[in-house]
């Protein structure tokens, strides 16, 4: 049996001239103009490797753009027996090390975060969460 050699099909497709009609872009994140409320982004599992290499850097870069609204605080949820203070000394270090974060931008971010132990699998944690909410 002998194959037949095939040729790729020759589509044709209607060429459209840009459109520079239209000015459309993507909004920005936040009006910063327009102070949004308060509001809370928790983290689980924050102790662990992602929460350290990805997130942590990625949203203190956004402190230093400006990106993060004012009202905007963090709950770190994690098992670790640590309290405000350790997790922020932690994000600190953290920051410091792999950043080279310094002063009051610094600062501000970890001012931003409170630190909540507990277990995923245990729905008491859920309630002392609602609490820090």
């Amino acid at each position: 049996m002998q194959c037949k050699e095939t040729r790729p099909l020759a589509v044709s497709r209607p060429s459209l001239p840009p459109d520079t009609s239209s000015s459309f872009s993507h909004p920005p994140m936040f009006d910063q103009e327009t102070p949004l409320p308060p509001c809370n982004f928790v983290i689980f599992g924050a102790t662990g490797n992602l929460a350290s290499n990805k997130l942590l850097p990625a949203l203190y870069r956004l402190e230093l753009a400006g990106k993060l609204p004012a009202g905007l605080n963090f709950i770190a949820f994690a098992r670790r027996a640590w309290d405000d203070d350790a997790w922020r000394e932690h994000v600190r270090a953290l920051l410091t090390d792999r950043l080279k974060a310094e002063g009051v931008p610094l600062e501000r971010f970890v001012g931003r975060f409170d630190y909540l132990r507990g277990e995923l699998e245990n729905p008491a944690a859920y309630g002392a969460l609602k609490g820090l909410l």
